[in-house]
């Protein structure tokens, strides 16, 4: 959220959560590959429509 959201670099989250930037960055990826596996499902052509347009 503070990287997205509030535009924060990777050294200004860290100074605020008292970790090392590197905590940072593997934090902000795991949480990208969380959230990616996660919205995959309704992010798939088949549930975007893709199928409903091919019998149009």
């Amino acid at each position: 959220m503070l990287a997205t959201i509030m535009e924060l670099s990777h050294a200004e989250i860290a100074q605020i959560e008292g970790c090392s930037t590197g905590t940072v960055k593997s934090r902000l990826f795991r949480g990208k590959q969380i959230l990616r596996k996660q919205l995959a499902p309704l992010l798939s052509p088949k549930s975007l429509g893709a199928s409903n347009e091919k019998n149009m």
